[in-house]
C-alpha cells in the first residue's frame, strides 16, 4: 500500500496472481474510471501506477477480474495526499512561456506557494515581488527553477548565492532552453551537473497504458555525464529526462524537456502533476517525517501494528471514539503500537503535533490476501515453535524421577492384586498339608 505523498505525485501498487490461469488487474480512481490495467495470469506479479491529485484521503480500488470481465476480487487503495508544511518555490524565466503558466496553475492546485518572476528585459520583470537572491533571502526558500536564459542575467554574486544556498539544503533546478552559453555551460558544470549537447530537439514519448499512443513531447539533446549524477523521469524508451546530483546539503538538477505544458493541453493534467511533483519532492529541500505507518492491511477485530509512535500516540476511529494503543518496548527506536480496531474506515492516528490518517479495510475485502497472510503467519509460529523444541530437548531433558515413581505405584498395585486373589491355605482344594 502507498504510503503519504505530495500531491500530484505518482504512487504504484504492487502485487502477485495466484491461481487465476488468465485476467486482468485494474486501477480505478475515486470516480470510477480506470487509470491503468494490466493482463496476468497464475502466479505473475504486477505493477499499476497512478496519480494522486489534490491534498486529502482518496480511496482508490484495485479490481482483478477473471474470464469474461468477471470481477474475482477487489480491494480499496487508500492514498493520502498532503503537504505537511506549504513549500515555497521561486520560478525565474527569461521569457513568459506557457510552461510558466501551466506550472503556476498546477502548484496553485497541489497547495505550493509558487512565485514567478519573468526577465522582459532592461533590468524589467513581471510576475509575483521579487525574491532578493541572497543567501539570508534564500534560506526561507525551498526550492528555485531558473532557465539559462535568466540565469546569464544575474549577478556574479546572484549566482554565487545560489550555489551557497544550495550548499545548505535548497533545491536549485536548472532549465535549459537552447544551446547553452560556454559561460552558462561552465557555470552550471560547477555546480556538479556536466553536460554535453546542443539546442536540437527530439521527439519522445512518456510510458503509460494511459496516454495516447500518438502523444509526443519534446526534448533537448542534452546529456548528464556527471559521475554522480542521478537520472530520473525516463521516456518510453528509458532515456532520462530530468537529473540530480548532491550538492551539500541541497539538490542541483537538470530538467530537459522542452514542453510538458502539452500534456495538460491534451487533457493529461494528471500525469503534468506527476512530473513536476516528482521534481519538486526530489530536489526541494527536505521537509518533516511521514508520521506513523500501519505494518500491514489493517482489519476490524485483528491486531494492527501502528509503527514510528510515542507514548503519546491516540487513535480516533471513524465514529469519534478515541483509543490509546499498547506500545511495545521491544521495538526499539522505531517504537510499534498494538492496536485493535473495532471498525472499518479511515482512522486519525495522532501522535504529538503531527497527524496521520490510516485505513482499516472491510473484514471481508480480499479474503485471498488474509488466507495468504495467515498461512506465513502459522509457517512463521510453526518454524519459531520446533525451533524452541529442538533447544528445549537438548538444555533441559526433564527429570526421571516422576517416570520412576509411576513405576513404583504401578508394580505395587500389581503385587497388591495379585496377593489379594491368592487362595487361603496355598493349596487347590482348600487342603491343608499336614
Amino acid at each position: 500500500m502507498p504510503g503519504p505523498l505530495a500531491p500530484g505525485a505518482r504512487f504504484s501498487v504492487a502485487g502477485q496472481i495466484g491461481a487465476l490461469k488468465s485476467g486482468v488487474v485494474e486501477l480505478l480512481d475515486p470516480a470510477g474510471a480506470v487509470v491503468d490495467r494490466a493482463e496476468v495470469k497464475a502466479g505473475q506479479r504486477f505493477g499499476l501506477s497512478a496519480a494522486s491529485r489534490a491534498a486529502g484521503l482518496a480511496l482508490f480500488d484495485l479490481r482483478l477480474k477473471g474470464a469474461g470481465g468477471r470481477l474475482v476480487e477487489h480491494i480499496g487503495i487508500p492514498v493520502q495526499a498532503r503537504t505537511q508544511r506549504q513549500p515555497r518555490v521561486v520560478v525565474l524565466a527569461g521569457a513568459a512561456s506557457p510552461e510558466t503558466k501551466y506550472l503556476r496553475r498546477w502548484a496553485q492546485d497541489a497547495g505550493i506557494a509558487l512565485s514567478v518572476e519573468i526577465d522582459v528585459g532592461g533590468g524589467a520583470r513581471l510576475g509575483d515581488a521579487p525574491t532578493p537572491l541572497t543567501r539570508a533571502a534564500l534560506a526561507e526558500v525551498d526550492l528555485v527553477v531558473v532557465d539559462d536564459r535568466l540565469w546569464e542575467t544575474l549577478s556574479i554574486g546572484e549566482r554565487a548565492a545560489l550555489g551557497s544556498a544550495a550548499q545548505d539544503g535548497l533545491g536549485l533546478l536548472l532549465r535549459p532552453t537552447g544551446q547553452l552559453s560556454d559561460t552558462t555551460q561552465r557555470e552550471w558544470g560547477g555546480l556538479g551537473l556536466a553536460n554535453v549537447g546542443g539546442d536540437d530537439t527530439r521527439a519522445f514519448r512518456l510510458g503509460g497504458s494511459a496516454l495516447p499512443a500518438a502523444l509526443e513531447l519534446n526534448r533537448l539533446g542534452l546529456i548528464q555525464t556527471g559521475r554522480d549524477g542521478v537520472q530520473m523521469i525516463r521516456d518510453a524508451a528509458g532515456t532520462a529526462l530530468a537529473a540530480w546530483r548532491p550538492r551539500g546539503q541541497g539538490r542541483v538538477g537538470l530538467w530537459i524537456v522542452a514542453d510538458s505544458y502539452t500534456l495538460t493541453l491534451t487533457g493529461q493534467g494528471d500525469r503534468y502533476g506527476e512530473l513536476w511533483s516528482e521534481l519538486f519532492s526530489t530536489l526541494a529541500r527536505p521537509g518533516e517525517q511521514s508520521g506513523v505507518r500501519l505494518d500491514a492491511i489493517a482489519r476490524p477485530g485483528e491486531r494492527a501494528a501502528l509503527c514510528a509512535v510515542t507514548q503519546q500516540v491516540r487513535v480516533i476511529d471513524p465514529e469519534g471514539v478515541e483509543s490509546r494503543p499498547h506500545l511495545d518496548p521491544a521495538t526499539g527506536p522505531a517504537a510499534c503500537a498494538a492496536y485493535w480496531p473495532l471498525r472499518s474506515g479511515w482512522h486519525r492516528i495522532v501522535d504529538g503535533d503531527v497527524e496521520t490518517a490510516v485505513y482499516v479495510h472491510p473484514a471481508d475485502a480480499a479474503p485471498s490476501l488474509a488466507h495468504s497472510a495467515n498461512r506465513r503467519a502459522t509457517l512463521a509460529l510453526v518454524e519459531a515453535a520446533a525451533g524452541r523444541g529442538s533447544d528445549a530437548v537438548i538444555a533441559a531433558p526433564g527429570s526421571p524421577w516422576p517416570w520412576a515413581a509411576s513405576l513404583l505405584a504401578v508394580l505395587g498395585l500389581l503385587w497388591w492384586l495379585e496377593r489379594r486373589s491368592a487362595p487361603v491355605g496355598g493349596l487347590p482344594g482348600g487342603r491343608g498339608v499336614s
